[in-house]
């Protein structure tokens, strides 16, 4: 389905008054948008905190980009950005759905879209090197469907990344986000850092069983700087 602008991304902030975590709504314009590449702003409607995100696209991929360095704080003072959800719902999916998610655990974990009770997963991509034999050693993750697969691929801000999975029998919903982080503690100064994430479409979804090897083996025929898409069907 379509997925509306002001859905597309999910400004995580701190509220300095109350010390809490919060997340308020958005709105988003359109500031270019031609065949290939739309721009859109992002505007927390409490803060004012101003966040641009590119999405470049063509019929098997689509690349989103923030660059974090261009985020504007204008109440900087009492609210600051924390982190960012990016395409929050374009992985949804239903428990009891045919299909699974490709989780970024050891080298790709599989998980189907069954639960008896409500999981949250919150997998770092990857992490100080001393804890690597502990967490992900792959930035992908992913959607393997029969009608259709979405794989992930974070490539720029992957050493401040996550992915959160949630199964929830009780909404019957599925969902796979990944999480950007713009500042560990609110003291910090933002990062500067690209942020950028490739969602690359596989229709092939009948090997979905086999998802994690086809994730791998795509991720390691790429040159991503100059991103060339193979489709990975043979």
């Amino acid at each position: 389905g379509e997925i509306a602008w002001g859905d597309m991304l999910v400004i995580r902030s701190y509220e300095r008054p109350t010390q809490k975590h919060k997340t308020y709504g958005v709105t988003a314009n359109v500031r270019v948008r031609t065949e290939t590449r739309i721009e859109l702003d992002f505007v927390e409607k409490k803060s004012g905190a101003y966040v641009p995100l590119r999405l470049d696209l063509d019929d098997t991929y689509l690349k989103v980009t923030v660059d974090a360095g261009d985020i504007v704080e204008p109440l900087g003072c009492s609210y600051r950005v924390m982190e960012l959800a990016i395409l929050p719902t374009l992985l949804d999916a239903k428990i009891g759905d045919e299909g699974r998610y490709l989780l970024p655990i050891h080298a790709g974990a599989i998980t189907p879209f069954k639960a008896n009770c409500r999981r949250f997963t919150r997998d770092r991509i990857y992490c100080q090197q001393d804890n690597w034999e502990k967490n992900g050693m792959i930035n992908a993750f992913g959607v393997a469907r029969p009608h259709g697969s979405v794989l992930g691929v974070i490539h720029g801000g992957e050493y401040a990344a996550w992915v959160e999975t949630t199964l929830d029998p009780e909404s019957r919903r599925c969902s796979q986000v990944p999480v950007v982080r713009i500042r560990e503690d609110p003291s910090d100064v933002q990062s500067f850092e690209r942020k950028q994430i490739l969602f690359r479409c596989l229709p092939n979804g009948k090997s979905h069983p086999r998802f994690s090897f086809r994730a791998r083996a795509w991720i390691c025929r790429q040159d991503f700087r100059c991103i060339r898409p193979k489709y990975l069907s043979k």
